[in-house]
């Protein structure tokens, strides 16, 4: 059986999704995007080297790559996202905490039309590959047992803060799934970072996720250093639920009722704790909804983000 082997290098601007090859193997079709573009469909001819653009997409606000330093001198690549009309004063800002586990998500060059909702109602937006990510070098995505991933946060509210487009007193936080978490562990661990935050469908007791969902024990193990019965204090301690009493920026939290990775009771109980200690906090739960969301209850949980934020930051949108 001949090896594979890498016979030619073709360079394309943007990130490539969905190759497949013609029936005779002399085309290869693709999509191709990047931060301010939607896929479009392009064909590539091997014999002519031509690349022929099936469909076209308007184009968006394009993110700029920028390069922050955090704790240990670790660089943080991030994609800064400007609104159309920066320039005319100060704006609210968003970071925008991907989902993911350390060494599976990234923010990657690709188009999101829910951070392009955002921008288009004139926010800064910065969504970092904080420490863990994929895509950007071994270094990056190589993540220690037992490493925090906060001080990469706190550091893209700081690189916003010195922005001269972002009023320093309006910056929020949107995270999803373990960025929910990451919106979490940063409100507490530094209560005055941001003005408002928002938590979709993230993990709020550690110790009941690995207790509830054996696959992601290993998972689990790596990121806080040492099994729940080698080390049961560093899952109570690495679980929000447990500190809501140093909570005191504005949170808006999002689940959906059949979420299958993290258990709608997480943020049924944060909720009920954050309630308790007297903490200002939204909580909607979305029927039926599994662990991201998609139609009528994916629109509707950005509007609702976008509500909380214009109210919580004190944005009104002109155009």
């Amino acid at each position: 059986m001949p090896e594979d082997r890498l016979e030619r290098v073709v360079r394309v601007e943007g990130s490539v999704i969905s190759p497949r090859w013609s029936h005779d193997g002399t085309r290869v079709a693709y999509a191709v995007t990047d931060t301010g573009h939607p896929p479009s469909i392009q064909v590539l001819t091997f014999a002519t080297h031509q690349t022929t653009t099936l469909t076209h997409s308007r184009g968006y606000t394009t993110a700029q790559l920028v390069r922050l330093t955090s704790s240990g001198n670790r660089e943080i690549p991030s994609w800064l996202y400007l609104p159309p009309n920066a320039v005319l004063g100060k704006h609210p800002a968003l970071v925008w905490l991907h989902g993911g586990l350390p060494g599976t998500g990234s923010a990657a060059n690709e188009f999101d039309a829910s951070i392009q909702y955002f921008v288009d109602q004139g926010f800064v937006v910065l969504a970092p590959n904080y420490r863990g990510s994929a895509g950007f070098g071994d270094e990056l995505a190589r993540f220690g047992e037992g490493d925090d991933i906060v001080p990469d946060v706190r550091a893209a509210a700081d690189y916003l803060k010195g922005l001269q487009a972002v009023d320093p007193t309006r910056i929020g936080a949107i995270g999803f799934s373990f960025g929910g978490y990451l919106v979490l562990r940063s409100i507490i661990q530094s209560p005055e970072l941001f003005a408002a935050a928002v938590d979709f469908f993230g993990a709020a007791d550690v110790l009941a996720h690995y207790q509830d969902h054996p696959a992601m024990r290993d998972r689990l193990h790596q990121l806080l250093g040492d099994t729940l019965e080698q080390n049961r204090p560093a899952y109570v301690a690495a679980s929000p639920i447990n500190f809501v009493e140093r909570i005191k920026t504005p949170l808006l939290i999002l689940h959906g009722t059949r979420d299958g990775v993290v258990s709608y009771s997480q943020s049924v109980q944060l909720s009920n704790a954050l309630r308790r200690a007297r903490k200002q906090h939204e909580f909607i739960a979305y029927r039926f909804a599994g662990h991201g969301f998609s139609g009528q209850d994916d629109v509707d949980a950005k509007q609702q983000a976008m509500r909380f934020f214009l109210t919580h930051l004190k944005w009104s949108p002109t155009k």
